[in-house]
């Protein structure tokens, strides 16, 4: 910045050179550099430099480019509308509304079963409450403060949609029959999809709104809590989809023989 300042007074940027100056240009300019601050702050201009335009404060200073901030409000609602949008894309792929049983529940809580994935909420709902607690953790790091939580949130809605589609595809249902536990699963009902949507913003929004103590706390205690009740949480999930493990199977369908026993 010195160097700046010094180049200003030799005439040497702003277009000046010998003889260039405005008429009267010269001792305007004397007087001005008489006046002003051996090192002004960053972006700053005389006001008594005529010669100079206003707008060349911007390439001095910071740049005038901020993304704009989005509200919770008019977040939450793109949010929705995004799952909106997966639910018909969802029903023209051929997915059921409800379970084929005929019946509607607000929680099942079976192992396993026809009737898992087919319901509102379920165990695994609590997985993708810790999706939206994993979501928030990771977009904060990457944003650096540069988006708002309400950006945030529906880049996260993004994610868990386009997850949700492409988990309800052939190629992630035959996976997920042939090396998980779920040799029964055959999709999820869009009632199912949406509940799952749902859960993941319940934990973005937990995420946002407590301590980060709380939430890992949080998060700890759900994936500990499903690998104690039904052998199996995100970890596992990923983990068997990406590189299935035999013993973590074996272990696994044990689990489902006791409680069938």
């Amino acid at each position: 910045m010195r160097q700046l300042w010094q180049n200003v007074a030799a005439g040497q940027i702003f277009g000046i050179r010998d003889g260039a100056l405005p008429r009267g240009g010269a001792i305007t300019f004397a007087k001005c550099l008489e006046k002003a601050a051996p090192l002004p702050p960053i972006g700053c201009v005389p006001a008594c430099l005529p010669f100079m335009s206003q707008d060349s404060s911007t390439t001095l200073g910071r740049p005038g480019f901020a993304i704009p901030r989005l509200s919770l409000p008019a977040g939450l609602l793109i949010s929705l509308g995004l799952i909106a949008i997966a639910a018909g894309i969802e029903h023209v792929m051929g997915r059921l509304f409800f379970c084929k049983c005929g019946t509607f529940k607000l929680w099942y809580g079976g192992r396993g079963g026809p009737e898992m994935s087919q319901h509102l909420t379920d165990w695994y709902s609590y997985s993708h409450v810790v999706h939206g607690i994993v979501f928030y953790g990771l977009l904060s790091l990457a944003a650096r403060g540069r988006l708002s939580v309400a950006a945030r949130l529906v880049i996260a809605t993004g994610l868990e949609v386009s997850w949700e589609i492409f988990e309800n595809t052939s190629i992630i249902i035959n996976r997920y029959r042939a090396q998980t536990i779920s040799r029964g699963y055959f999709g999820d009902s869009i009632v199912n999809s949406v509940g799952d949507m749902l859960s993941m913003l319940v934990g973005f929004l937990l995420a946002a709104r407590l301590p980060a103590w709380v939430t890992v706390f949080l998060l700890i205690a759900a994936e500990v809590l499903l690998l104690a009740l039904i052998r199996d949480n995100l970890t596992l999930n990923v983990i068997m989809l990406i590189h299935p493990v035999e013993w973590i199977k074996a272990w696994q369908m044990g689990g489902f023989a006791d409680a069938s026993g």
